[in-house]
């Protein structure tokens, strides 16, 4: 089994060779979700009159239980993830006041088009300083 910054390397770097890795590397976390997942039930519930009688052992497999449903829905978040809506009600009221600096920018090109030498200016800066 390669180690772990093998296959990190692997997953990262763009080569032909590891062209179809990523892939199986997506599946195989995929498979890993959902044994975690179906070994849930199994743990959860403890074999038949083996009930554990201290809160040791219920916050023991209820900390088991949690880690796995965590990392199932790290692994595979659509499936086993929580289910978060971003529904917007309501009115958005935006207001954008540009007549300060549209007027500037406006004074500037009248500014710089008066300074020009020879004294003739183009039809359509006229029209903007009109």
């Amino acid at each position: 089994m390669p180690q772990l910054s093998t296959v990190m390397a692997w997953l990262f770097r763009k080569d032909e060779a590891r062209e179809g890795f990523v892939e199986q590397y997506q599946r195989a976390r995929e498979a890993q979700a959902e044994v975690l997942a179906d070994g849930l039930i199994e743990l959860s519930d403890p074999p038949e009159g083996d009930q554990p009688d201290d809160n040791v052992a219920v916050n023991r497999s209820r900390l088991r239980v949690d880690t796995r449903k965590w990392v199932a829905a790290r692994l595979l978040p659509r499936r086993y993830g929580d289910r978060v809506e971003h529904a917007h009600t309501g009115n958005v009221n935006v207001e954008i006041n540009l007549g300060g600096p549209v007027r500037k920018a406006k004074e500037k090109v009248i500014e710089h088009d008066s300074g020009n030498s020879g004294g003739s200016n183009s039809p359509a800066l006229e029209d903007r300083k009109a």
